[in-house]
């Protein structure tokens, strides 16, 4: 998800006709009712600019709610998608399931999907382990834009050439985070959204959240969760407060101690921090960052127990300075 606009931007200096680049991103769109995932998306755009509201009115989410719920109003979103595309959350069920003993971050990948990968592969694949996944180190080529024309993402991936050696090089790549999820569901049982639900969501009143899913009815995983500001919040509090909430430790602080420790050093292009167990990390200040596209952000400083929250629409891409 971090890539994407970068991959827009790379996508159009191949281009001298702009129609032509427009027609290159092969963009969908999408007209449906209002739906209560997307209520505090639609209010808050309502209360931008004229770029994203041209009738110059601005409306609380509690009254866009009673539009929606008054049948005297049509209440209709839209919605436009292109062909490129949220990890913090994806390896915090990754610790639970090392927390319960089902899995290591050791674990290689031809022995979790042994049925998914040739010859060939196995051979090539066999030092890469959930840990290469979670630091962003597999060097796997399969990536967001080559899963928008395959439905097999999982054996596509453990059958994709590589990129350089397996866990020597920082490149972010979402498909790292779909793989991660498509374990969950694999040493589960459970989908990834029933087993964060179950696990953890419940225990933090989470109630109200969707997941987009890859063909195969698996979550992405890389990107497409929808969550409110304050449930990003409780997220932030769970990692400050060491995996404990409401006195029940839900994830061991052993797990989130090397989740929140810089592993990889990153390039500069993506910004200051490096990287942990799908997360930004820094040491000086110590802090913490779950980023997303266009200024979604959850941020924290432990030493000061600091937590911002924020959600936006602008054109920052990868993490800046705090």
């Amino acid at each position: 998800m971090y890539e994407d606009n970068a991959k827009r931007s790379k996508l159009q200096a191949t281009f001298t006709d702009y129609h032509e680049y427009l027609l290159s991103l092969e963009m969908k769109g999408a007209i449906d009712g209002f739906e209560p995932i997307y209520l505090a998306r639609i209010a808050q755009l309502t209360n931008k600019s004229n770029q994203f509201n041209l009738t110059t009115k601005r409306y609380t989410q509690n009254e866009i709610t009673e539009f929606m719920e008054n049948p005297n109003y049509i209440t209709l979103y839209g919605k436009l998608e292109d062909k490129f595309g949220d990890n913090g959350i994806v390896s915090l069920a990754i610790g639970i399931l090392c927390d319960q003993g089902s899995l290591r971050t050791s674990d290689k990948l031809i022995d979790l999907f042994p049925d998914r990968v040739n010859a060939v592969s196995r051979l090539r694949m066999s030092s890469l382990t959930v840990e290469h996944l979670l630091t962003m180190r597999s060097g796997i080529i399969f990536n967001e834009l080559e899963s928008q024309t395959d439905e097999d993402w999982i054996k596509c991936f453990l059958n994709s050439a590589l990129n350089g050696e397996i866990g020597t090089q920082f490149q972010y790549n979402s498909l790292n985070t779909y793989l991660l999820s498509a374990i969950v569901v694999r040493k589960s049982g459970m989908s990834l959204s029933a087993f964060l639900q179950t696990y953890l969501f419940d225990a933090l009143g989470i109630r109200d959240f969707y997941w987009e899913c890859c063909p195969h009815g698996i979550e992405i995983g890389g990107w497409g969760l929808y969550l409110r500001p304050e449930d990003l919040a409780k997220i932030g509090l769970l990692l400050l407060n060491d995996g404990v909430w409401d006195q029940k430790q839900l994830i061991s602080k052993a797990y989130l101690s090397r989740m929140l420790t810089p592993i990889v050093k990153t390039p500069p292009s993506t910004g200051r921090y490096d990287y942990g167990y799908q997360i930004w990390v820094d040491t000086e200040p110590r802090a913490f960052l779950c980023n997303g596209l266009f200024g979604q952000n959850v941020l924290a400083f432990p030493d000061t127990d600091l937590l911002m929250v924020s959600t936006a629409s602008n054109d920052e891409l990868f993490q800046q300075g705090p």
